[in-house]
């Protein structure tokens, strides 16, 4: 790290590799110490490096219109965690897991990626209508809306080494627009649809420590020591697929011409190798100690993506990306209440699901469930529901979205 003077006599920090990611950590924690702090940050389901990142962001936004002081970050890790991130990701994405949702978690599963292309014509549309590039209907669409801050941070990266210029700090914004918005609606349009239709729970016999425990186990292997040995096993087995899976997708990239995210190939082996194991258990893996990894990675990789922000680039931008939002909101909810409440059964359970798929359509699985805790707490439990959406919202949604997305950069980039 080193801290000088420039010709323009700006005081700049300069932050090695290292530097970088122990300052995004400091970040994170400064975080994590706000959202305690603030109940709306906690009711919305905003994460912690979302909070510490826009935080500094804002702070590096304060600079720059100064001209007082400038930050310079070396991210050569900043993709290394985001790609365990997401072979961590694909070691959830058990199949075995369909036979317990049964057909009702199939249609979930359709009318999800059902949403997922609608978002997608929605920002393309709306891009072209206002005059913008065409990829960027997919940064204020299906990447940042559906997939989080995670997909979002991961597919800007790709777009702006494509040349694409904004993509991250749209991608961030919407993102972060999305989980609140998931959040507040979610409850009160589950709400009308009981209301209107006079819908019961048929689950009156269960309780709210019982679905969640089920949400728990759903990616709870047998329990296993996280002592250091286990914890170096597991990262060196991760980061064997980011290795290897990364040669091998870019060989793939390379021979047929088509761009992949640097994540594709690890998370291909991962989703391989869980499900290989399933069938062949050759070796133990605790998928608690992945799913630590993954969350520790998740939230480096975050941070270090939303410092790095430059808010400015937002300013001409703006008005498209919120046309674009609105159009979002009103024909994403209308599908929901409208298309998606009916294809389901029309009952109490649907109603449920619809508060859950509003909060993963929009923000992410923990958005979407919590809507459902929020909704049980007033109308009571629905079983099938605190079964499918996470399966679905947690990972299932990412075969539809990860490769669409990939195509959708490939066809408009």
């Amino acid at each position: 790290m080193t801290i000088l003077f420039n010709e323009a006599n700006q005081l700049v920090f300069s932050f090695g590799a290292f530097a970088s990611v122990i300052l995004a950590i400091l970040v994170l924690l400064c975080g994590w110490f706000v959202k305690k702090k603030v109940t709306f940050l906690q009711e919305y389901c905003i994460p912690v490096p979302v909070i510490g990142g826009i935080l500094f962001a804002l702070l590096n936004l304060l600079f720059y219109q100064t001209g007082l002081v400038s930050i310079n970050l070396d991210k050569a890790y900043q993709n290394d965690f985001q790609y365990l991130f997401f072979t961590a990701i694909g070691f959830t994405a058990s199949l075995t897991l369909l036979k317990k949702g049964g057909s009702k978690l199939i249609i979930y599963f359709v009318l999800t990626g059902c949403v997922i292309l609608l978002q997608a014509i929605i920002g393309v549309g709306g891009a072209f209508l206002m005059g913008q590039d065409l990829v960027f209907g997919i940064i204020t669409g299906p990447a940042p809306l559906a997939g989080g801050h995670g997909s979002a941070a991961a597919y800007a990266k790709m777009l702006e080494d494509m040349g694409h210029s904004g993509s991250m700090v749209v991608g961030m914004a919407v993102a972060t627009f999305g989980l609140v918005i998931g959040s507040f609606a979610g409850g009160p349009l589950c709400g009308r649809l009981i209301s209107k239709y006079r819908l019961e729970s048929t689950d009156k016999d269960a309780t709210m420590q019982e679905v969640k425990d089920n949400i728990r186990d759903l990616q709870t292997s047998e329990a296993q020591s996280s002592d250091p040995h286990s914890i170096f096993v597991h990262i060196a087995f991760l980061g064997t697929f980011v290795v290897i899976g990364g040669y091998l997708f870019n060989i793939i990239g390379d021979t047929f011409s088509f761009k992949f995210p640097g994540f594709t190939g690890p998370i291909v082996m991962a989703i391989l190798m869980r499900n290989f194991l399933e069938v062949k258990p050759i070796i133990k893996i605790n998928q608690a100690t992945v799913d630590k990894i993954g969350e520790i990675s998740l939230g480096i990789f975050l941070s270090m993506a939303l410092i790095s922000l430059n808010l400015w680039e937002l300013f001409d931008l703006a008005i498209p990306m919120l046309v674009i939002l609105a159009l979002d909101v009103v024909i994403i909810l209308a599908f929901i209440y409208f298309i998606v409440f009916r294809v389901l059964g029309k009952n109490f359970d649907a109603a449920v699901m619809c508060a859950g798929m509003t909060g993963h359509a929009f923000g992410a699985t923990p958005n979407g469930i919590a809507n459902m805790e929020s909704v049980s707490e007033k109308y009571g439990i629905s079983r099938v529901a605190f079964l499918v959406v996470p399966i679905v919202g947690g990972f299932l949604q990412d075969l539809i979205l990860i490769p669409f997305n990939i195509y959708l950069i490939n066809l408009l980039g």
